[in-house]
């Protein structure tokens, strides 16, 4: 290359990363995601249920399994670096819930917690598992009790991160937001997320540039397919159902949860604790929402302790989690 053109090439590639170009920052944060991947060593796999791509992330393991389940707008790569803490004898799944991450979105399809329960055991037949844990943050954990009180079969445990399924008196700011007619989980502007990330997190975790310019494009880019979604979720706001079918619950349950949680307030763990006949509770000090991300060593060692104090009958040896 001749010096003058590389001088220019030179100038061109300065201008695109100074000006945060997506052309750059797609590339680079698709490279930087596929090496997260590979340090906690999952592979992404897919599986079709009810004609839909249900994307998923897998770590191999020849002991027992693991599925976690993502929150409402989030996707299987929260769990990437909780996995890093998980003893490698243990076989772990991040589940994409259905019209989130890479799974597929049919506008005129159903995305209620049920029907996403309904799939989620469809893509569990399909990979053939028949004992696991089961793990959800937020929506996640709202998906995983359904599962768990609708197939108990086939449940070893059932962790609940920041679980959606009940309310209590106490206002949340984001309740509170909603009260004001403004959903902060439904992205549309840059500023939409950054106030979504400070709602989430009591300390924000690191991420290198570009990640946050991709997220936060990402994001605005599925907001009317947030929108859709939201609507199926939570066309009205009743947790009745749930809390009746808290007393059923017959297996081992941990119920973690952020003292700081600015989502669902800790008030919603008590009633967790409270009303399910076998069930641990782990507060996380200084921590939000989504603890896997925040705290990923701190909630995968307290989800370990959990699992290695399950004796051969299924049953929690301890009523708190050190």
């Amino acid at each position: 290359m001749k010096p003058n053109l590389r001088f220019r090439f030179l100038i061109l590639v300065a201008l695109l990363l100074c000006t945060g170009c997506s052309i750059i920052e797609e590339p680079v944060f698709r490279f930087g995601l596929s090496m997260e991947r590979c340090k906690s060593h999952m592979e992404k796999k897919i599986v079709m249920v009810e004609g839909q791509t249900l994307c998923y992330l897998e770590r191999d393991g020849d002991g027992e399994v693991m599925v976690f389940l993502h929150g409402f707008s989030a996707d299987k790569e929260n769990w990437i670096r909780f996995t890093r803490y998980i003893p490698e004898s243990y076989r772990v799944i991040a589940v994409d819930l259905p019209g989130h991450g890479e799974s597929s979105l049919d506008f005129g399809g159903s995305y209620d917690a049920c029907s996403m329960e309904r799939r989620l055991a469809e893509a569990v037949r399909e990979l053939g598992l028949t004992r696991f844990h089961l793990a959800g943050n937020s929506m996640g954990g709202l998906v995983s009790l359904l599962y768990s009180r609708n197939r108990p079969e086939q449940i070893i445990s059932l962790g609940l991160f920041d679980s959606a399924g009940v309310l209590t008196s106490v206002k949340s700011d984001f309740f509170k937001e909603l009260e004001q007619g403004r959903n902060p989980l439904i992205v549309s502007t840059r500023k939409d997320y950054d106030n979504l990330l400070a709602l989430c997190f009591e300390k924000e975790p690191y991420l290198p540039w570009p990640a946050r310019n991709v997220m936060a494009r990402r994001q605005m880019d599925k907001t009317e397919h947030n929108r859709k979604m939201w609507k199926d979720l939570f066309q009205e706001l009743d947790d009745a159902p749930v809390r009746d079918e808290l007393t059923k619950l017959e297996l081992p349950v941990l119920v973690i949860w952020g003292d700081r949680d600015r989502v669902l307030d800790i008030s919603c763990a008590r009633v967790f604790k409270s009303m399910i006949p076998d069930a641990t509770l782990k507060v996380l000090e200084n921590c939000g929402h989504v603890p896997m991300v925040e705290k990923p060593e701190e909630t995968a060692l307290s989800y370990m302790a959990f699992v290695r104090a399950l004796n051969s009958n299924g049953q929690s040896k301890v009523d708190v989690v050190p």
